[in-house]
């Protein structure tokens, strides 16, 4: 569940991009204070997805060699 600190991921887009407190537009994942993870899945577009379990954030870290379903929150297809 997404804090005040957060909550503007789920709402960003190229017109008013959410920005990670500690980073930039460009980043790609963020973990926020309260614990919720998330990834900017569309860096053109800054959309955000929130990543609940630890193997779907892995697998992003590391570049997505498996599929991920964008939803909310994003997975492991």
């Amino acid at each position: 569940m997404s804090c005040s600190i957060c909550s503007p991921a789920e709402n960003s887009y190229n017109g008013k991009p959410f920005c990670p407190p500690t980073g930039s537009v460009n980043d790609r994942t963020f973990t926020c204070s309260c614990g919720q993870r998330w990834w900017q899945y569309n860096d053109y577009y800054h959309l955000w997805s929130m990543v609940d379990d630890d193997e779907t954030f892995s697998n992003i870290l590391d570049g997505c060699p498996r599929p991920v379903a964008i939803g909310n929150p994003s997975k492991n297809a």
